[in-house]
């Protein structure tokens, strides 16, 4: 494998070595990562993490559909990058939030049965939880669910917020050494959405409630305006967007339609100045990398050492096989090896904010074309 430039050559040569004791991860992927997949895997970590050097105030998401919180990749890759401020915000289906929450409340997910004779429920994979341990989990969850805060239309985002601090205090009186991705997004102000939230077994809680009186309901028009908000506050300060993409499905869905509601919002000239920058979906099965608003035909890549601040990115798409529990990891160790940490931006906090600000954008853009109508 090698980076290529616009010509096609090859500018980098493969010069191995062989791997050594207290090697880190991202030495590994740097020294051993050279072909096929692995090659590209590498590559498009490099492109990344100097796309984010270059650009330190790119403002980033990322959306998450493959079901792997039951494992614990949550707290073991997310919540680094969440508390390092490479993550601005984040869409998740509700089956990856409900596992999550359990590991707040304490209750052990199991790679096998025990011995103990205890009946056991499969969690996805090779993973099963005492059936004990999650009906006190779902207790628990009703419990919270059931709260005056809770007791009214709002957004996935604001659930979620509300949720996280609930489960913050429980993790705290548990002694939980790691806290869960719910609670961490609370404290820091990282919002979390939800474009299906009907799906995965904490829908089912929520739908169950609400059959017997509970007045909590999620609107998603909520989460898509709010969402719209965010990217139109960094249209607003001439600031890039990214998207990773782990996974394709109605969280992927979601991100990849905020632009658009977005250009429906404020019009297509309006916001045509700042499109998210690079889409990076990190498929189960492939790899690609795209640029959301230009072409998405297979291109020849920009090698990362060639990106500089203020440049124009061309649209690049890459793809190999890769396996998301081995790739997700990885990537979470080479970027944070290579990438500062960033400020937080805490976009969570200031969501009705962001929505009201839209708003006046939105008005000032329909004045600006009565004054101004196109010919």
């Amino acid at each position: 494998m090698c980076n290529r430039k616009q010509s096609g050559k090859c500018n980098q040569v493969i010069s191995p070595r062989p791997l050594d004791v207290g090697m880190s991860a991202t030495e590994a992927v740097e020294t051993t990562f050279h072909c096929a997949g692995a090659g590209l895997l590498a590559d498009s970590a490099a492109f990344f993490s100097n796309l984010i050097l270059s650009r330190p105030k790119t403002c980033v998401g990322l959306s998450l559909d493959a079901t792997l919180t039951q494992g614990g990749i949550a707290i073991t890759a997310l919540l680094p990058l969440v508390r390092g401020g490479y993550l601005d915000w984040i869409t998740i289906t509700g089956a990856n939030l409900y596992y999550d929450a359990l590991f707040a409340l304490n209750k052990p997910l199991l790679r096998a049965p025990d011995d103990s004779g205890d009946a056991v429920e499969a969690c996805g994979g090779n993973i099963c939880i005492k059936s004990s341990d999650r009906e006190d989990a779902d207790r628990i969850l009703r419990e919270i669910l059931s709260g005056p805060d809770f007791q009214q239309p709002m957004s996935s985002a604001n659930m979620h917020h509300l949720l996280g601090r609930e489960l913050r205090v429980y993790e705290k009186e548990l002694g939980v050494v790691h806290p869960c991705l719910l609670s961490t997004a609370y404290e820091l102000g990282v919002p979390l959405f939800n474009p299906a939230p009907i799906e995965g077994p904490l829908g089912s809680l929520i739908s169950d409630l609400a059959f017997m009186g509970n007045r909590l309901s999620i609107d998603s028009s909520f989460d898509l305006n709010e969402a719209a908000a965010i990217l139109g506050n960094m249209r607003r300060h001439k600031i890039d967007n990214a998207l990773w993409s782990f996974g394709r499905g109605t969280a992927a869905g979601f991100s990849i339609g905020v632009p658009a509601h977005l250009n429906r919002v404020m019009g297509q000239n309006e916001v045509a100045t700042a499109p998210f920058l690079m889409l990076f979906e990190l498929l189960s099965g492939s790899l690609e990398m795209t640029h959301l608003s230009g072409s998405c035909a297979p291109l020849t890549p920009v090698a990362p050492s060639e990106i500089t601040e203020g440049d124009s990115i061309s649209p690049v798409t890459m793809t190999i096989q890769t396996d998301l529990s081995l790739a997700i990891p990885l990537l979470t160790a080479y970027l944070l090896d290579r990438i500062p940490t960033r400020p937080l931006r805490k976009l969570g906090l200031s969501r009705s904010d962001l929505v009201d600000k839209l708003r006046r954008d939105q008005l000032d853009a329909t004045l600006k074309d009565l004054q101004h109508p196109s010919s």
